[in-house]
C-alpha cells in the first residue's frame, strides 16, 4: 500500500481524499433516505391494508347478517313448519317426499347465498340436506359438546370453527353455523309451535371455504407477498391465503383486548413483520394479514440503489472535475510564484510576477515583485558604483536572506494547498505578505527588538504549519531590553538552526528553544540574547568553521559578520554546546536605545 501511495501524484492523492470525504456524507444522506422511505412505505402499506382488511370484514359482516336474517325467517317457514308437523314424516316409507319437500324449502332460502356450501336440519332421527350430495355425518351428533354449545345459545347462532366440525365432516374440516330449529307458525288467530321441550332439531349451515379464501386473497393482492387469514379468538386459522402460516399466539392477548388495530411483530426467521387486524363482531373471528417489511421493501431497495447510484456518480464526478480545475489553478499560480522567486534566487533580479489576476497571491506577488525590483536596485546602485563602505557590505549580506527564506516558505504553502487546506493556505499567503513587508524595507538596518520579535513569531507560525508538533518555542527576554536597536532578522538564521539542523532527523515532537535576553551585567553596555535548543548539537569541528566558512552555514556566517560590520571587533556570534546536549548560539551586540531621528 505505501510503494502504491508514493507513485501517485500529490494531485491525484488530493482528489481521491476529497472524492472520499465527498462521498461519506452522500453514502449517509442515502442511507437515511433510504430508511425513511422504507418506514414510509411500511407504514402506507400497513395503512392501506388494515382499511381493505375492514372494508372487506364489513362485507363479510353483511354477508353473515343476511345468514342470520335467513335463518330466522326460516324458523316461521309455514310450508317447512307444516312438513314437520305431519305425523307421516317420519314414516320411512314417507321419508323420500319429506326429503324433495325439504330441500326444496332449503334451497329456497340459502341457494342464493354465496357463502353457503352446505344445510342440514338434523333431527335425532335422521338429517335433511339442501342438495343430495352429504358432506358430513351427524351421528352422535347430540350427545356431542357441540351440540350443547348450540343449545346454550337458546335459539341463538352458533359460530363453529374447524376443528369443532372434525368429527362430522367427511372431508376436510370446513366452519359452520348452527342454532336451534323450534319451528313456529304465526297467523291471525293462533301460534303453532312444533317441538316440544323434549324434542331437538338443529339448522345446520356450512360455509364455504373457497368463498372466504377469494375475498382474502382480493385483500392479500393488495401487498404483494402478504399472507391474510381468519382465526378464531384462540388461534385456530379457520381459512388462509398461500403462504407461510402465521403464528398468531403471541399477539392475541393484545387482539382480544383491542379488537381491532395494527401490530408490529417478527417472523420466524428474525425478520420484521407488519400486522393487521378485524375482529367480527357477530363470530368473533379475527381477519389478520400480515407482510414481511424487508419483502416488501425489496422493491423499493433496487430502485433506491439505481437513482442514488446515479446521483452519486453524478456528484462524485462534479465533485472531481471541479475540485481538479481548483487545484490546477492553485498550483498554477504557486508555480508562476514560485519560478519568479527561482529566478530572483538564481541572481535574475529583473524577473517580475503576472500581477493581472486578483486572487489571495495578489499580495504575494506584489510584495515579490517589489522585494525583486528593490533588489535590483540596491544591487545595481551597490556594484555600479562600486561602493565599498560598510552599508553597501551590509546590504549585500541582508539581501542574501530574502529568496532563500521566501523559496522554503513558499513550499511550505503550496504543500498546504495540495493537501486541500485552503483556509490554512489563505493565512500562510497573508503571513507571508506581512513578513515580506517587512524584510523589503532596507531603509532601516537596524529596528527596536520588539518589532524583530513581532515578525519571529510570524516566522514560527510558518516553521510551526511545515514542522506541527516538531518543537516549541520559550520566550525570557528581560523588559528593558525590548526598545533596543538591533540588525533587523539578526535571530532569524538562528532559529532556523535550530529547528531544521537541531530538529532536522528527530521523529515526532519533543523539541525545544530557548530564547533569552538580557544586558550585560558586567557592563550594563551590550544586549546578550542566547538562542539554545536541546536538538542533535554541532560536532567540534563543524562548529568550529561555521563562522569563518559561509558554505558550512550562510544564515550563521552572514549573521556574525553583520555584526561585526556595525559594532566592530568583540561583537557577533558564540557556538557552543548547550546544557544537557543541543547548541547554544549567543548573539552579543551593542544595547543601543533609538532616537528621535531613527525613530522616525
Amino acid at each position: 500500500m505505501d510503494r502504491w501511495s508514493k507513485r501517485l501524484s500529490i494531485r491525484v492523492k488530493t482528489l481521491i481524499v476529497i472524492l472520499l470525504l465527498s462521498l461519506a456524507p452522500q453514502c449517509l444522506l442515502a442511507r437515511q433516505f433510504y430508511m425513511r422511505s422504507r418506514e414510509t412505505l411500511t407504514e402506507t402499506a400497513r395503512q392501506s391494508m388494515y382499511q381493505l382488511l375492514r372494508v372487506n370484514n364489513e362485507r363479510t359482516e353483511l354477508d353473515l347478517a343476511t345468514l342470520h336474517d335467513v335463518s330466522m325467517n326460516i324458523l316461521v317457514d309455514r310450508e317447512l313448519f307444516a312438513v314437520f308437523s305431519d305425523p307421516m314424516m317420519s314414516d320411512p316409507v314417507n321419508r323420500r317426499e319429506t326429503e324433495e319437500a325439504i330441500h326444496k324449502i332449503l334451497l329456497k332460502y340459502f341457494g342464493s347465498l354465496p357463502s353457503v356450501q352446505q344445510v342440514e336440519i338434523i333431527t335425532p332421527t335422521y338429517s335433511y340436506v339442501m342438495n343430495w350430495t352429504r358432506l358430513a355425518q351427524f351421528g352422535g351428533f347430540f350427545q356431542s359438546d357441540v351440540f350443547l354449545d348450540v343449545r346454550e345459545k337458546n335459539g341463538g347462532i352458533a359460530w363453529l370453527s374447524s376443528k369443532a366440525m372434525e368429527p362430522f365432516h367427511h372431508q376436510k374440516p370446513s366452519f359452520a353455523c348452527a342454532r336451534l330449529l323450534n319451528l313456529r307458525y304465526v297467523d291471525d288467530s293462533s301460534i303453532g309451535w312444533w317441538l316440544e321441550k323434549d324434542q331437538d332439531a338443529v339448522l345446520m349451515v356450512m360455509l364455504g371455504e373457497a368463498y372466504f379464501k377469494d375475498r382474502l386473497e382480493a385483500t392479500a393482492a393488495a401487498v404483494p407477498g402478504s399472507v391474510v387469514c381468519m382465526v378464531t379468538p384462540e388461534g385456530e386459522t379457520l381459512v388462509r391465503t398461500d403462504g407461510e402460516a402465521l403464528d398468531l399466539s403471541g399477539y392475541l392477548p393484545e387482539m382480544l383486548a383491542t379488537g381491532t388495530g395494527m401490530l408490529r411483530g417478527v417472523a420466524a426467521d428474525g425478520s420484521p413483520l407488519a400486522l393487521c387486524y378485524d375482529r367480527s363482531a357477530r363470530t368473533g373471528w379475527f381477519a389478520v394479514s400480515a407482510f414481511s417489511v424487508n419483502a416488501l421493501a425489496g422493491d423499493l431497495s433496487r430502485g433506491l440503489y439505481l437513482n442514488m447510484l446515479g446521483i452519486m456518480l453524478v456528484m462524485a464526478l462534479t465533485t472531481l472535475l471541479a475540485t481538479g480545475l481548483s487545484i490546477r489553478m492553485l498550483t498554477r499560480r504557486i508555480r508562476s510564484v514560485s519560478q519568479g522567486v527561482d529566478a530572483v534566487k538564481a541572481g535574475d533580479y529583473s524577473a517580475r510576477i503576472d500581477e493581472s489576476r486578483r486572487d489571495e497571491f495578489t499580495a504575494l506577488v506584489a510584495n515579490v515583485n517589489a522585494m525583486s525590483e528593490t533588489l535590483r536596485r540596491l544591487i545595481d546602485e551597490n556594484y555600479k558604483a562600486r561602493i565599498g563602505e560598510q552599508e553597501a557590505r551590509l546590504t549585500t549580506l541582508m539581501m542574501q536572506f530574502n529568496p532563500h527564506f521566501l523559496y522554503n516558505t513558499l513550499n511550505v504553502i503550496n504543500w498546504s494547498v495540495l493537501a486541500g487546506r485552503g483556509k490554512e493556505a489563505s493565512r500562510l499567503v497573508v503571513t507571508l505578505s506581512r513578513m515580506l513587508r517587512y524584510t523589503s524595507d532596507s531603509t532601516r538596518p537596524v529596528t527596536l527588538l520588539r518589532e524583530d520579535m513581532e515578525w519571529l513569531e510570524q516566522y514560527l507560525f510558518l516553521m510551526h504549519s511545515r514542522f506541527e508538533g516538531l518543537f516549541s518555542v520559550e520566550w525570557d527576554v528581560a523588559p528593558n531590553c525590548l526598545n533596543c536597536l538591533v540588525p533587523k532578522l539578526f535571530l532569524q538564521p538562528l532559529l532556523e538552526n535550530s529547528i531544521l539542523h537541531g530538529f532536522g532527523g528527530r521523529g515526532g515532537g519533543g523539541g525545544e528553544i530557548r530564547i533569552r535576553a538580557r544586558l550585560d551585567e558586567t557592563n550594563g553596555t551590550d544586549l546578550i540574547v542566547v538562542v539554545e535548543d536541546n536538538g542533535q548539537g554541532i560536532p567540534p569541528d563543524k562548529a568550529a568553521r561555521i563562522l569563518t566558512d559561509k558554505r558550512v552555514s550562510i544564515g550563521l556566517y552572514n549573521t556574525h559578520n553583520r555584526i561585526s560590520l556595525m559594532y566592530g571587533e568583540g561583537y557577533g556570534l558564540v557556538l557552543d554546546a548547550a546544557p544537557g546536549g543541543g547548541c547554544r548560539v549567543t548573539a552579543r551586540i551593542r544595547a543601543e536605545m533609538p532616537t528621535a531621528e531613527s525613530a522616525d
